[in-house]
């Protein structure tokens, strides 16, 4: 019961840090940060057995294996970034964490170009025939 075990970590996690931000605000921003890395470990489990699902399904579906790496960091780099964006917004930094977010976006589109272009020769192959 992984949620479970999220709910109780980010309650604890949320009340350690309410109580701590009267008496000393930068531990209780440790205390948030904390509390979100230990959930990030507890799906870790969750998100390794979806890659090795995912990974499995491609390979019988003679799917390129270039592409499913992109499709998987590309995933990766979207989480990475909402989360730090997150983080960030928690900290009081608005601005910056408008900045990690485009800079997310970029990084994505960049990622994601060879799938695209992949897509774009099928559907061109498929048209032509």
């Amino acid at each position: 019961m992984a949620v479970i075990k999220i709910a109780v970590v980010a309650v604890i996690a949320s009340v350690v840090s309410l109580y701590l931000k009267k008496y000393s605000p930068e531990t209780a921003t440790l205390a948030a940060i904390a509390g979100g890395l230990i959930i990030i470990f507890l799906i870790a489990d969750y998100a390794f057995g979806v890659a090795l699902y995912v990974r499995s399904f491609f390979s019988e579906t003679q799917i390129d294996s270039v592409l499913v790496k992109t499709v998987f960091k590309v995933t990766a780099v979207a989480y990475l970034t909402e989360f730090s964006a997150g983080t960030v917004r928690d900290l009081g930094e608005a601005g910056l964490s408008e900045k990690v977010l485009l800079a997310g976006k970029i990084a994505v589109l960049s990622m994601s170009l060879p799938v695209i272009g992949s897509l774009f020769s099928l559907i061109v192959r498929i048209v032509n025939g």
